[in-house]
């Protein structure tokens, strides 16, 4: 029993390793302060690297998922944790014995534990390899949540109670995710927070570049982005925390010509082919 376990342990670091060395990128940032279960907007230019409507597995159905944008707070003797991801999802639909690929946009809340019926899944089957679409997700009074994909109502979901909550000091937000999936072949540009819940008209689509206003709380362009003792640092346009650091990490990754200057891809290499599937 002994052997299986240190064989076991092994193969996780193996995992682990081999994880970081595809170089799959992450910032983290504190969330207290950029993040409200109240009201708020989480929007950004996206760009697929590879071909979503020509991605195939063999087998039936079989996922995948890549992630760019996650709140974190873990869970405490009083509340179970609390959690809020945008990412994509690919699936194959097999029926009658036709495999048809699809891919959604999910955005979940988890609040105290509990997953908050029901996720929002726009379809992004038809959004194009290498080519920037700009999405959003809104969010006001606790519990009414909209995604829109290139300033253009997606999806609506009305939550049966509210989500509002406290955000803990210790709550984070994580730009990309190397613990949930290396198959985050996605590039991110004009990353923004915003303090409301935006109407389509006010949106980043709009603006290229994106122009931070008073409801802004976090903008990250990758336009700041710097070497300092072997650690690549990255300057937020926006800031809006008195305490703040002047940058943060990141780790993983790679600059590219984004939407309007530069553009963080989430990974060292734009090719599916060694993704790990979940």
């Amino acid at each position: 029993m002994r052997w299986m376990i240190l064989v076991l342990i092994a193969l996780l670091l193996a995992g682990s390793i081999a994880c970081a060395q595809r170089g799959a990128a992450m910032i983290e940032l504190p969330a207290l302060g950029l993040f409200d279960f109240t009201e708020g907007t989480v929007e950004a230019w996206v760009q697929f690297e590879f071909d979503t409507r020509g991605w195939q597995q063999d087998g039936g159905v079989y996922q995948w998922r890549g992630r760019w944008f996650s709140f974190e707070a873990p869970a405490t003797e009083t509340d179970l944790g609390a959690e809020v991801v945008i990412e994509y999802g690919l699936k194959n639909h097999g029926r009658l014995g036709a495999i048809e690929p699809g891919c959604n946009w999910r955005t979940a809340f988890v609040v105290d534990g509990q997953k908050v019926p029901h996720p929002l899944l726009p379809a992004c089957t038809t959004l194009e390899q290498g080519t920037w679409h700009h999405f959003a997700i809104t969010w006001h009074d606790a519990h009414i949540v909209r995604a829109y994909i290139d300033g253009v109502l997606a999806e609506e979901m009305v939550f049966p109670y509210s989500i509002a909550r406290p955000v803990p000091e210790v709550a984070r937000i994580v730009i990309g995710h190397p613990e949930v999936s290396s198959f985050n072949r996605l590039a991110i540009d004009d990353l923004r927070i915003s303090s409301v819940a935006r109407a389509p008209e006010d949106l980043g689509f709009h603006q290229a570049p994106l122009q931070p206003d008073p409801q802004t709380l976090l903008l990250l362009d990758f336009e700041q982005i710097e070497e300092r003792d072997g650690q690549m640092l990255v300057r937020p346009t926006v800031m809006a925390l008195a305490d703040a650091a002047e940058a943060y990490p990141l780790m993983g990754g790679r600059i590219i010509e984004g939407r309007a200057g530069q553009a963080l891809a989430l990974t060292t290499a734009a090719s599916a082919e060694d993704g790990d599937g979940e």
